[in-house]
């Protein structure tokens, strides 16, 4: 009588058992399926806002600059070491075709020298702003008109020349005093 009982919860157990396991292995694949990645509905004014952000008019990078950080793992150190980052944005910049890189390097430089004030990087934003519009040869990447980027690079080329090529801060103090 009793191995007919211990059989009996034995044959109860197993169907329970299997059934759990089943359930956890269902939760688990379909956990597994969800994306990381979420969706969040903004209003036109926000979206437009977003997509146009940029070192010239948030004081941040443009999303195309971010993709590029992202890309390579970049993105955080940027904040805390921005001419670091830069060099090594340089040092893998290829001769041809690298449009995305070669937009990142001319937003970010002007960006970090717009914080730190430092002329060096104003201009350097402008080469690679002129290297990305106007590239040496026919087989350069040109950006199509209707790339967001293309009316940006214009605009951080003209900045850059600019504050590049103004005079520092000092000497416009002393012309002032000196003039007026």
């Amino acid at each position: 009588m009793k191995a007919w009982k211990h059989s009996g919860k034995q044959q109860w157990l197993v169907p329970t058992v299997r059934w759990i396991l089943g359930l956890a292995c269902l939760a688990l694949i379909l956990s597994g399926c969800a994306t990381p990645v979420g969706v969040r509905h903004v209003d036109i004014q926000t979206a437009y806002r977003i997509h146009t952000e940029s070192a010239l008019s948030a004081e941040q990078p443009s999303e195309p600059s971010k993709m590029v950080l992202r890309r390579l793992g970049l993105l955080d150190r940027f904040n805390m070491e921005p001419a670091i980052v830069l060099a090594e944005l340089h040092r893998g910049l290829n001769l041809k075709g690298d449009d995305d890189r070669l937009f990142a390097l001319a937003e970010l430089s002007f960006l970090h020298a717009d914080r730190t004030d430092n002329r060096a990087y104003f201009l350097a934003s402008a080469v690679y702003a002129w290297a990305l519009l106007f590239p040496d040869d026919a087989t350069g990447t040109h950006l199509q008109p209707s790339d967001p980027r293309f009316r940006l690079a214009y605009d951080l080329y003209n900045q850059a020349v600019a504050k590049g090529l103004a005079p520092p801060p000092t000497a416009r103090a002393w012309a002032r005093t000196r003039c007026g």
